[in-house]
C-alpha cells in the first residue's frame, strides 16, 4: 500500500501485488483489503519483474533508446513475457542490433 507518486504505479499491480492510494481514505480502505493479497502471487510477480537479468536489459534498452540506437524499446511487458524456466526471453537492444 503506497501512494500513486514516483513508480508506485510502474510496481504496484493493483489488487494483486498492492494497493495505489491518492488519498487517506482511500489508504484506510485498502487496508482493509490487505488480507485479500496472496503472497505467492507477490512473489511470483517480483520474481518475474525484479531479476538481475531483467532489470538490467531494461536499462540498457532506456538507455539505447536515449543515445537514438533504437526507436522503441525492445523488453515485452510481464504479462507479455513468455512463463517457466524454459521459455525463450525477448532480443534485447544489443542482440536486436547485432541480428538486424
Amino acid at each position: 500500500m503506497a501512494t500513486r507518486r514516483g513508480s508506485v504505479p510502474e510496481v504496484v499491480v493493483e489488487g494483486v501485488t498492492g494497493f495505489a492510494c491518492d488519498t487517506r481514505e482511500t489508504m484506510v480502505e485498502a487496508l482493509g483489503r490487505v488480507d485479500a493479497l496472496d503472497p505467492r502471487a507477490i512473489r511470483t510477480h517480483a520474481e518475474r519483474r525484479f531479476t538481475p537479468e531483467r532489470m538490467v536489459d531494461d536499462y540498457l534498452d532506456a538507455y539505447a533508446l536515449a543515445v537514438g540506437d533504437i526507436d522503441q524499446p525492445v523488453a515485452l511487458t510481464v504479462d507479455e513475457r513468455p512463463r517457466g524456466p524454459t521459455a525463450p526471453r525477448p532480443l534485447r537492444a544489443r542482440e536486436a542490433r547485432s541480428a538486424g
